[in-house]
Parts: C-alpha cells; structure tokens; sequence
C-alpha cells in the first residue's frame, strides 16, 4: 500500500469515527436545564427564559429545513448557553450539531474546531 492511500483510509476511519461520536451524543445525551437568554430569539423579551433545549430543536428544525446558517445561529448560542451553566455534556452536544451544520456548510475548519472543542469537554480532567 502507498502511503497516500493509508493516509487517506486513516482520514476516511477518523471521519467515520466522528460521525459515530456524534450521533451517540445526539442520542444520548439527556437535557433538562434552562438559562436566561436575551437576544434570540428576537421575539422574546429580555426578561423571558428560553430552555436550551428548545434552541435545540429549533436548530434542528431548521437545519431539517435546509437552513443551515440559521441553525449554525442558533447551536452556537445553546452551546454557550449550556457553557455558561456548565452543563459540559450538552454543550459537547451542541458542538456536536454545529460541527455537522459546519461541515454541510463547507467550512472544513469551522467543522473539526467544533469536534476539536466538544471532545476536549468530554476528556477526563479537561485533556
């Protein structure tokens, strides 16, 4: 084998690899937190308390929709909602769905930063 074809069977393995982390973060993870949120959705005032969980299924209710810069929106803010609550495992799961939005997007960085970010929450101690 040359090394360009390993190269690639390691890259295809460990793409591979982060797909099946996702969707076992999406499936696994149980989320029960609220937080308060100011500036999405517009509609809200800022006195109102928004649940990350149903940024999260509006963020999957428009990426289902093919809008995917607005789901990118809105995965962002559940993830730093959950960062602010220091709820690391749905945070990872947020990372998890924005990684995939960035990824459909085209935005190859954007997408591994995201994973990069959300498995170094799920790393014992931090690493």
């Amino acid at each position: 084998m040359s090394k360009r074809f390993t190269s690639r069977w390691k890259k295809s393995l460990l793409y591979l690899g982060l797909i099946i982390f996702s969707f076992t973060l999406v499936t696994a993870a149980p989320v029960t937190a609220t937080v308060q949120v100011a500036s999405y959705p517009a509609n809200y005032s800022d006195s109102s308390v928004v649940q990350p969980t149903a940024l999260l299924d509006q963020g999957r209710k428009l990426y289902a929709a093919g809008r995917l810069a607005e789901a990118v929106q809105v995965w962002q803010q559940t993830a730093e909602a959950y960062r602010s609550q220091g709820d690391t495992l749905n945070q990872a799961l947020s990372l998890s769905y924005l990684a995939t939005a960035y990824q459909d997007l085209g935005d190859r960085a954007a997408a591994e930063t995201a994973i990069t970010n959300g498995r170094s929450l799920l790393q014992p101690n931090g690493n």
